[in-house]
């Protein structure tokens, strides 16, 4: 291809046509400019089709951690939903000293800690792209030229 091109340019110049040597040249240099053109495009295309696989990816990390946190929130709930109600029962003095072994759950009603630690990996995946994207717009945004 490039034997073809060079064969042109030199019958152009060869023949003293300049004008066409001219036309020659900016219709080459047109098409090295839709040819860099179209390599950006999809250059653009494929990095929003990955910025947007992260984002389906954390979106549904996100999901996860919600469903696994309502399930955890629900256990614990149902577990202080029983120990508000021996404690009532201790505070009614329905619970004496003689019957106190048949409540299993009463003997732990002060101690007894539940642990609830909230799922947040997908909300850091999320807050490390943002984070990133914002450093990549301030990288960009605030380029300043060297002093002397």
């Amino acid at each position: 291809m490039l034997k073809f091109f060079r064969s042109i340019r030199q019958k152009l110049v060869s023949q003293k046509k300049f004008k066409n040597y001219i036309l020659y040249a900016i219709g080459e240099i047109l098409l090295v400019m839709i040819g860099i053109l179209l390599a950006l495009q999809v250059n653009n295309w494929n990095e929003r089709r990955k910025t947007a696989a992260t984002l389906n990816n954390t979106l549904r990390t996100i999901s996860n951690d919600l469903v696994r946190d309502t399930i955890v929130a629900t256990q614990i709930v149902k577990f202080l939903e029983i120990n508000d109600k021996d404690s009532k029962r201790v505070i009614k003095k329905e619970v004496t000293l003689e019957n106190f072994s048949e409540c299993s759950t009463c003997r732990s009603l002060t101690t007894i800690y539940q642990p609830y630690n909230i799922q947040t990996k997908g909300f850091d995946i999320l807050k490390r792209i943002t984070d990133q994207q914002v450093n990549e717009t301030v990288s960009y945004t605030h380029l300043t030229l060297p002093t002397k």
